[in-house]
């Protein structure tokens, strides 16, 4: 009898403790031409959304998985509440040409989850004055008309970076498991940096790393750059440049062991679910696998597995049932990788999974903040039989 009751606490306990990881935010998708993916349900359902997106998109739920709003780097749009917002469809300095315009950071103060900072750049070779990083405050407590505030007008547009920065924008928790880092490149240089989003909001200061790898003022930089979901790595991509892996101090916001791979020009990287291999497309070319756990460049070099050949330019973003959804410019359907953090074939990549209402335009899928897709283990201790055993998450933001 006791020992059914310790195993209904067993049970009980492990529930209880994955619920409290049940952090939803990027659980629905608002991306392409009106098109909408939801995981709520454990596998990917399409909805419609407005969105109207060629390539930069990003959207945001709330931790229950509630769709709030969704942005194509231009306009954002209120999912919910597009008629009862004091200030809707507030426009930011973003492009829908990016791969990575826009992204949206829930405000880390516990007494301020109303708040979300959405952050936005334009394409590095506009030539404007809005080139530089930007973000701007968006406020869901109710004003005198009963209405969500929407934009803070005041808050709006704030500018980060004195100069251009290119089309790169991802973002990861911080070490403390509370604030964040978003980031992004400078342009002309070979300076990554990392900003600080914590209880006081968006910090002034650039956590700045120099990398070796030199983006030029062209659009073929504008290829997206991601963390893992572990906070552990970056990666970067540019049209016809190299490409670079590196380790990431999350508590310290600095890049250190860059690793520059230039064999074989990618477009587009994304990591698996436990941080265990980064996948890199090259456009009508090929997707390979590379593992993560290689310390040095020949190593990480010789790891390549080529995964499957495309004809197409494909984008790549990790979701919260750990496949990594492919979208293809002008193709109606999503493809998949079924089990990315297996090695080779076993990752089990398939073409056609998902079916979408219209064909997209451009490849695009929404930039998210890659923690939300961090997938939980948990490691547990026994000293010898029938006596207490501890569980402890062992791979948490």
């Amino acid at each position: 009898m006791l020992y059914k009751l310790k195993s209904c606490f067993l049970v009980f306990f492990i529930l209880l403790v994955t619920s409290s990881f049940a952090q939803k935010e990027g659980y629905q998708w608002a991306f392409g031409q009106s098109c909408g993916l939801s995981f709520l349900s454990g596998k990917p359902d399409t909805f419609s959304t407005g969105i109207d997106a060629f390539n930069g998109c990003a959207s945001i739920c709330t931790s229950l998985g509630d769709l709030l709003f969704y942005t194509n780097g231009f306009f954002v749009d209120f999912y919910k509440n597009k008629n009862r917002t004091c200030n809707p469809d507030f426009t930011i300095q973003g492009t829908t040409g990016n791969f990575q315009s826009a992204i949206f950071i829930p405000h880390p103060h516990p007494d301020s989850s109303n708040l979300y900072f959405v952050f936005s750049s334009r394409s590095a070779n506009c030539n404007c004055k809005y080139d530089k990083l930007y973000y701007s405050v968006i406020d869901l407590s109710p004003c005198s008309t009963g209405y969500i505030k929407g934009f803070i007008k005041s808050r709006s547009d704030i500018q980060i970076t004195k100069t251009a920065v290119c089309g790169k924008l991802t973002a990861v928790k911080h070490a403390n498991r509370k604030d964040y880092w978003v980031a992004s490149y400078l342009i002309n240089t070979d300076t990554f940096f990392a900003v600080q989003v914590g209880n006081n909001g968006v910090s002034s200061k650039l956590i700045k790393s120099n990398t070796g790898v030199y983006y030029k003022n062209n659009y073929t930089v504008n290829s997206p750059m991601k963390f893992s979901p572990d906070g552990k790595k970056l990666s970067s991509t540019a049209i016809g440049e190299p490409s670079f892996i590196a380790d990431f101090n999350s508590k310290t916001g600095k890049l250190n062991n860059i690793i520059i791979f230039d064999s074989i020009k990618y477009d587009v990287v994304e990591f698996s679910s436990k941080s265990k291999f980064l996948y890199a497309v090259s456009s009508y070319s090929h997707i390979d696998q590379f593992d993560v756990s290689k310390k040095n460049k020949i190593d990480f070099i010789n790891s390549k597995i080529r995964i499957d050949t495309i004809n197409r330019f494909d984008y790549l973003q990790l979701a919260p049932d750990g496949k990594i959804y492919v979208a293809s410019e002008y193709s109606n359907y999503l493809n998949v990788i079924h089990a990315p953090d297996s090695a080779g074939v076993s990752c089990r990549y398939r073409k056609k999974f998902v079916k979408l209402p219209r064909a997209l335009d451009g490849p695009g899928l929404p930039d998210m903040v890659q923690s939300f897709f961090q997938k939980k283990t948990f490691e547990y201790r026994r000293s010898c039989t029938r006596d207490t055993v501890f569980f402890a998450p062992s791979n948490t933001f």
